[in-house]
């Protein structure tokens, strides 16, 4: 069996007396207020309670199935943003450029904000401006895949066609006419081929109708 030095013991007392001093001589101290007030403050939680938090909040990801608001004097600083399905992702611009319908558009978009005046300069067009909407002008027959025609705007090369004709048969040859830059449709004209000189008639028959469309050398485009 070990003994201890006798110092221990009073040294044990001391400690207990102290300790139960310093208890017996607590002040009591009241509260601020009457309950629920200057209650600490809720816990971020998943109750059906309104919540507000007067201070940052970082996470590492949000979903958020309801409305979002901003109040006055808010900024919303976004850096990359999708749509539901994540189908298409890029930056703030880019996003309303590709999902925004309507009419007019906003600085630095197209007509209906479908795309923007970058986009339409580096597939080789050309930022214009017609009838108070700003639309991009191609060098083409048509509209990039994913664009839209603006109207008729367009510009065409008149272009000619000839019918072939059999057994003294002629159809000649037709012009469809051009147009400078402008909101017309491009031309077009039908023509007759293949005819075929029935014996006996002095007529042809069993024409082939063919349609002869001007040259579109530039497309207006959103």
């Amino acid at each position: 069996m070990k003994s201890y030095p006798l110092t221990i013991i009073p040294l044990a007392i001391a400690c207990s007396l102290l300790l139960g001093y310093q208890y017996l001589g607590a002040t009591w101290s009241e509260p601020t207020g009457s309950p629920p007030a200057n209650n600490v403050d809720a816990p971020i939680n998943v109750g059906s309670t309104d919540q507000v938090k007067n201070g940052g909040l970082s996470v590492d990801a949000l979903a958020v199935f309801g409305d979002v608001a901003i109040t006055s004097g808010g900024t919303l600083i976004v850096s990359n943003i999708c749509n539901a399905d994540q189908s298409t992702c890029g930056t703030v611009e880019e996003f309303l450029a590709t999902s925004t319908s309507g009419g007019g558009s906003t600085p630095g978009n197209l007509f209906a904000n479908q795309h923007t005046e970058t986009q339409c300069t580096s597939l080789g067009g050309e930022v214009v401006a017609v009838g108070g909407e700003t639309i991009c002008r191609f060098p083409q027959n048509s509209c990039p895949s994913g664009w839209t025609n603006f109207s008729d705007w367009s510009t065409t090369e008149n272009r000619s066609c000839t019918g072939t004709g059999y057994w003294g048969c002629s159809v000649g040859t037709v012009n469809t006419g051009s147009h400078p830059w402008s909101n017309i449709a491009p031309e077009s004209v039908t023509y007759r081929t293949n005819g075929i000189k029935v014996d006996g008639e002095n007529q042809c028959q069993s024409y082939t109708t063919l349609t002869c469309s001007a040259t579109v050398t530039q497309i207006g485009c959103y």
